[in-house]
């Protein structure tokens, strides 16, 4: 599948039919707009329509309504876990057509949710929360003299039998340690190690 062009707004396609009907030349128009030429060139060969809007695009229709799309999508949020063949055992019973796992995964993509390793912090619980809070507003404003006083230990953790595994969420970019988004750690869950 190839990559999916840049499509300019109709406002922007308006100005550039406006221009080119003034008999401004097509470098000029495309300097002065900060457009490639031949987006400029592609743009007027609309006006033969009457119209600066797409034309209707060949392929397949969509299988699935806006409200399946967001039923899916909902499920997903949900549960950042799940798997695609998991939804769409999930939806299927109540829809009148039979959709496919790829287009679960499509659906979900295109919401900008994809999938990607669980980022790993240490679990924090709500108390604990509380109390690093509380250390650093008092803590927070001493000088930096106060803190050559202070020792700070820090520690590794091996696993002897097996290695942690990946999990896989859908995310989005911005939602990397989102609590939903994380695979909580603890410091001596299972055999291992610490130095």
């Amino acid at each position: 599948m190839g990559r999916k062009l840049k499509e300019y707004s109709d406002d922007i396609r308006n100005r550039v039919i406006k221009k080119h009907l003034y008999k401004v030349p097509d470098r000029e128009i495309a300097r002065q707009m900060l457009l490639p030429h031949s987006s400029v060139n592609f743009m007027i060969t609309y006006k033969e329509t009457g119209s600066v809007q797409n034309k209707p695009r060949c392929g397949r229709e969509r299988i699935t309504t806006p409200m399946t799309d967001r039923l899916i999508v909902q499920r997903v949020l949900k549960d950042r876990r799940i798997s695609a063949p998991k939804i769409k055992e999930e939806t299927q019973p109540g829809l009148l057509v039979s959709i496919s796992k790829e287009t679960v995964r499509r659906r979900i993509r295109e919401k900008g949710l994809n999938g990607r390793v669980a980022r790993k912090k240490p679990l924090i619980k709500e108390h604990a929360r509380q109390k690093r809070l509380d250390f650093g507003k008092r803590y927070g404003e001493m000088p930096v003299s106060f803190w050559d006083n202070v020792l700070w230990s820090d520690e590794s953790k091996f696993n002897l039998f097996e290695a942690d595994g990946k999990v896989m969420v859908r995310r989005k970019p911005s939602e990397a340690y989102r609590p939903e988004c994380t695979v909580p750690t603890v410091k001596h869950g299972g055999g291992n190690v610490m130095v």
